[in-house]
C-alpha cells in the first residue's frame, strides 16, 4: 500500500497588491504514522531581504509558536488536522493548501521537499536539479490522482508541436532554468510560452521558473522571489 506524506508551505507576502511571496517553513504530516513536524526557515537574513521592514522578533516567535501547536504534546498530538489547521492563516502570512505526495521513505521525502522549497539555505551541490524538482511534481500529480505523462507534445492552436515537461488530462507544466542561461534568449523564450498559455483553452497551463538567487541581475530584471 502507498504511503502518503501530506505537507503545507507557509509563505509570507508584505503586500496583497505586489503580490510577492517568501517560503517561511513547511508542516509535515504523515498520514501511516501520524508523525507532525514544521521545519522553519533559520536563514533570516533572506526574509530581511525580502522585506527589510518586517518585525525579526515576532516572526520568529510565530514560527516557534506554529512549531509548538503541530508537533503538540502527549495530549494534543492525535487531533491535529492539517486541512483545518493551514486555513486559520489569512493575513500576510498563509499557507497555501496541503499537498499529497507518495513516499517509501519519509525522512528522505522529507528533505525532498525541504530542498525544493528551500534550495537557497543548500549549498549549490547539494540544491536539486531539474529532474529532480520535475520528479517531485510528478509524484505530487500522481497522489492527486492523475494520470502523468513527461516530455510530450501537443499540438498549439497554429498546429505547432509545442513539448511540455509534465502533461495530465487537465494540466500542462513547462520549467524554466534560468541557471547560466542568456538572459536575452530566455526572455523571447517566455514570452512565446506566454503566447503558448494565453491560446490553450483546454487545460491548465502552469510555468515554473528556476534560477540562481546569487545573480542579482535575474533578481532585479524579473522579480522572481522564491
Amino acid at each position: 500500500m502507498d504511503k502518503i506524506l501530506k505537507y503545507s508551505v507557509l509563505r509570507y507576502s508584505p503586500s496583497s497588491i505586489a503580490g510577492e511571496k517568501i517560503n517561511l517553513g513547511i508542516i509535515f504530516c504523515d498520514m501511516e504514522s501520524g508523525y507532525r513536524e514544521f521545519k522553519y526557515s533559520r536563514k533570516f537574513s533572506r526574509l530581511t531581504t525580502f522585506d527589510d521592514e518586517i518585525d525579526l522578533s515576532m516572526v520568529k516567535k510565530l514560527l516557534q509558536g506554529i512549531a509548538d501547536d503541530v508537533e503538540g504534546n502527549l495530549f494534543t498530538y492525535n487531533k491535529f488536522d492539517i486541512e483545518q489547521y493551514t486555513k486559520f492563516f489569512v493575513s500576510d502570512f498563509c499557507f497555501e493548501k496541503p499537498k499529497s505526495i507518495y513516499y517509501d521513505d519519509l525522512k528522505e521525502m522529507m528533505e525532498r521537499l525541504h530542498k525544493t522549497y528551500f534550495r537557497f539555505e543548500y549549498d549549490k551541490k547539494e540544491r536539486p536539479s531539474k529532474d529532480d524538482d520535475k520528479s517531485i511534481l510528478e509524484k505530487i500529480l500522481l497522489a492527486d490522482g492523475k494520470e502523468v505523462r513527461r516530455d510530450e507534445y501537443v499540438f498549439g492552436s497554429c498546429n505547432e508541436r509545442i513539448k511540455y515537461d509534465l502533461l495530465t488530462d487537465d494540466v500542462c507544466i513547462k520549467i524554466f532554468d534560468f541557471d547560466d542561461k542568456n538572459l536575452n534568449h530566455l526572455v523571447n523564450s517566455a514570452k512565446t510560452w506566454a503566447w503558448n498559455a494565453m491560446q490553450e483553452r483546454t487545460k491548465k497551463v502552469i510555468i515554473i521558473y528556476r534560477y540562481n538567487e546569487e545573480k542579482s541581475k535575474y533578481n532585479k530584471e524579473f522579480k522572481i522571489k522564491g
